[in-house]
């Protein structure tokens, strides 16, 4: 929750508190001469603007967050929200879950409807490769090195966080030796690698 608007009102229905810091509100007051009525120190609050998401590993291939299975959460990875034009308005880290918010509450200069970036640096987590752009539940793009989600802040207060998920995949690889005996004789003495070049090929016979 936040502050609404302070004095957007009469003395007897508006908000008069200000947040001073992330657990702090307060409201600054006027003594009244005896015999006269308390100046009135009433207090709005709002639910707070939420840009949230998941970062997960894809663990059945179909782009979509299935936790706690068959999926795996990636927990204590770093997070960053940016304004649109690429400046930081503030970090965190996903829990055990994979999750993270950014919320209003915390961030008093978002406003609804505000474009933000949402952005991650998936070099740590190699050898996972992030998702392909548009996947399923994957909102992210590369940018660089990095992985960006572009994305608005709910359009009123109380509606539902704006959301922002990185899916990534495991890499996957195919090899082995080939070579030529010296001998005709396959037990008799070390093989010798020959420098071929191989092909994959896919089931339709294309090759990939």
């Amino acid at each position: 929750m936040q502050p609404t608007t302070p004095n957007n009102g009469g003395e007897a229905v508006d908000s008069d508190g200000v947040r001073v810091s992330a657990t702090v509100i307060e409201a600054s007051l006027t003594t009244s001469a005896a015999g006269t009525d308390l100046d009135l120190a009433d207090f709005g609050l709002v639910p707070a603007l939420q840009v949230c998401g998941t970062l997960w590993e894809d663990g059945n291939g179909n782009a979509l967050v299935n936790l706690p299975s068959p999926d795996n959460a990636i927990a204590g990875h770093s997070v960053e929200l940016q304004n649109s034009g690429g400046s930081t308005l503030s970090t965190t880290t996903t829990d055990a879950n994979g999750a993270y918010c950014f919320s209003s509450d915390e961030l008093p200069g978002l406003t609804p409807g505000q474009s933000v970036r949402v952005v991650i640096d998936p070099a740590p987590l190699a050898p996972l490769d992030p998702l392909a752009p548009g996947a399923g539940d994957h909102d992210g793009s590369p940018s660089g090195a990095l992985q960006v989600a572009s994305v608005n802040m709910p359009s009123s207060y109380g509606a539902a966080p704006s959301t922002a998920n990185f899916g990534f995949q495991g890499t996957y690889g195919i090899g082995n030796l080939v070579w030529r005996w010296s001998t005709r004789l396959a037990t008799s003495s070390p093989p010798r690698p020959l420098p071929l070049t191989a092909r994959i090929f896919s089931t339709a016979k294309r090759s990939v």
